[in-house]
């Protein structure tokens, strides 16, 4: 490893994915947004009880995607450094902007990118905690 790009962050911790949907996406098909929230959350919960039984079913999903076979071992490695997490990490996205903004791009208006309230509200029913946006 040449660079370990958490040691760059607060807490070690930034944003690579987020799942995103459209405005009009979310209020024309709340239930299926909030179907495939809940399913990334179990996906995310699979993959954190027990790495080693995730790793070969990440491998197939990213080889049939990519039409090329990728190693269970390369996946699991790369399990070692990556924090699955339904929090999107807002901050760091918002921090990203900034930097680019800093290097002389265009600031970014993140305003109102986050609705993290069908998140939450799935959080409170399992009894944890909610997220930040922003």
């Amino acid at each position: 490893v040449l660079v370990d790009e958490r040691d760059e962050w607060p807490n070690k911790q930034f944003v690579t994915t987020v799942l995103l949907v459209s405005k009009s996406y979310l209020a024309a098909h709340p239930d299926t947004v909030k179907a495939l929230v809940a399913a990334n959350a179990k996906a995310i919960d699979t993959i954190d009880a027990d790495p080693a039984k995730a790793a070969p079913i990440v491998a197939a999903g990213i080889t049939k995607a990519a039409g090329k076979a990728i190693k269970d071992s390369l996946v699991a490695n790369s399990f070692k450094s990556i924090t699955f997490t339904v929090d999107p990490i807002a901050s760091s996205l918002y921090g990203v902007a900034d930097h680019a903004a800093a290097l002389g791009g265009k600031k970014a208006s993140l305003d109102g990118i986050f609705d993290l309230s069908i998140l939450n509200s799935l959080l409170a029913s399992e009894g944890k905690p909610a997220v930040a946006s922003k």
